[in-house]
């Protein structure tokens, strides 16, 4: 492994030391291009590398285990051994981070604005067959959550799952990260209000209409139709969630209203759906048992 960690975090002493040689192990990891599976030198190499307690050694693999990065095996031939951090860890993480920084539907549709036409160029010539018919069954869903023949829930997920169908076709793993996470954040922070709040209909036929229209040019492979109909798509969508998240902090503070929202509810219905799944043609809508609502 050599000793240019040791020379590294020698020069960083007023970090926490753990901290610092979680930082070094994860930055040989990337150098030295391990895999899932590898395995990291066992605890007395480390500990002579480092030059640091055993107490301290365990903590940093810890701080790695907590992140993802490795699992520990016991046993004669155990040790710290390199795992995939899964894409809902870090999606959690982030989401974690982003929890204060004051994110609205505002932010994130700007961001998306950006994003999602590029998004679109990068991944039509990846899309197949399958991800066309994937995507028609969200349309389906979301048709059956206008008509209240599913829940609020099922509809919304359907409504974000379509462009993650795109997403997680984007070649560059770092642009793809960032698309699926942008619409995991939506999900995240701004879909609970939806749900709690009510009924859009003419929201709810914008996206259906603009989701058929948008997998018609991704199946003909026209670029510029698709990246101009997603645009325009995503910018209307910004003006009716917007007006929605208003309207939603509106009624928090007024005690009529208030009472109408079940946030709670909202909630608990949300988290048992995944919406980086995508419905099988064999699933069963989830019927409806209340309002339907819709953000997008």
């Amino acid at each position: 492994m050599g000793t240019a960690p040791r020379a590294l975090a020698s020069a960083r002493h007023k970090a926490k030391r753990s901290d610092l040689i979680a930082e070094e192990l994860l930055r040989w990891i990337l150098l030295t291009g391990k895999q899932p599976g590898d395995r990291l030198p066992q605890e007395k190499e480390l500990l002579e590398i480092f030059g640091c307690s055993r107490g301290t050694l365990r903590e940093a693999l810890k701080s790695l285990e907590v992140q993802g990065l490795v699992t520990m095996v016991t046993g004669p031939k155990g040790g710290a051994r390199l795992t995939e951090v899964p894409e809902d860890r870090a999606m959690r993480l982030l989401t974690t981070y982003f929890c204060f920084q004051k994110l609205d539907a505002r932010a994130i549709y700007e961001v998306r604005l950006m994003l999602e036409p590029l998004m679109v160029r990068a991944a039509i010539d990846h899309l197949t067959p399958a991800d066309f018919a994937a995507m028609r069954r969200t349309i389906a869903v979301c048709d059956h959550g206008r008509s209240g023949a599913v829940d609020a829930a099922s509809h919304r997920a359907a409504e974000i799952q379509f462009h993650q169908i795109i997403a997680h076709r984007v070649p560059n793993a770092f642009f793809r990260f960032f698309c699926v996470f942008m619409n995991h954040a939506l999900y995240s922070m701004v879909t609970p209000k939806a749900v709690a709040h009510g009924k859009m209909e003419p929201f709810a036929d914008h996206v259906i209409h603009a989701h058929e229209e948008i997998v018609a040019a991704l199946e003909r492979r026209d670029a510029e139709q698709a990246v101009h109909l997603m645009r325009e798509h995503v910018r209307e969508a910004g003006e009716y969630v917007q007006d929605m998240e208003l309207s939603f902090h509106r009624a928090l503070f007024d005690p009529a209203l208030s009472q109408q929202l079940n946030i709670a509810d909202a909630m608990e219905r949300l988290s048992s759906h995944d919406p980086r799944r995508v419905p099988d043609s064999g699933d069963e809508p989830r019927t409806a048992t209340n309002t339907t609502t819709k953000t997008e």
